[in-house]
């Protein structure tokens, strides 16, 4: 029932039955891309490491979860079941990672590195109301509200490390990172 303006407590829903048929739950595939380099010097090692995500997705869920609901009107010839649908479609991640770091063996040690971070994500949500008497799974509900855009994401990082041995057993090390 609308609960608009009602005094007392709300009566707990006791029927629930999601429409399976024309929500979907979330969906979608993912390709990952993950590539390293090592370069051993004489005086020094060098590291590249980087990743690349592409991800697809969709996601069509009923919210109402009350049967009756698509036969109850609402507005418009739209009925009370609302489906909320995240027409993000796509998304894409990439991180770049490189270090430079002293050999092993030696007192003093060190490391130097610079990581990068991109993302873009298809941020859009929508509400959907399905039309009043639609039978599940015949017609997809058509958007009532829609919100978002594209959602962009850059980081960059540096970092370093310094440590010197002043014993076989006691070791000093500092790191920093911005």
């Amino acid at each position: 029932d609308l609960n608009t303006f009602y005094c007392g407590k709300l009566p707990y829903p006791t029927n629930i039955n999601l429409d399976d048929e024309t929500g979907y739950g979330l969906t979608g595939s993912n390709e990952i891309y993950y590539g390293k380099l090592n370069y051993e010097g004489e005086a020094v090692d060098l590291t590249a490491v980087l990743s690349y995500t592409a991800a697809e997705f969709g996601l069509l869920i009923d919210t109402t979860g009350d049967p009756a609901a698509v036969n109850t009107p609402n507005f418009g010839g739209l009925s009370r079941q609302l489906f909320t649908n995240a027409a993000t479609d796509s998304s894409t991640d990439w991180n770049f990672d490189f270090r430079a770091a002293s050999k092993a063996g030696s007192r003093l040690s060190w490391m130097l590195g610079y990581n990068v971070y991109k993302s873009a994500v298809s941020d859009i949500l929508e509400l959907n109301f399905q039309r009043v008497g639609v039978e599940p799974g015949t017609t997809p509900p058509p958007a009532f509200s829609t919100r978002g855009g594209e959602l962009k994401t850059t980081g960059h990082a540096i970092y370093g490390m310094v440590g010197y041995e002043l014993s076989d057993k006691l070791n000093v090390q500092g790191e920093l990172r911005y």
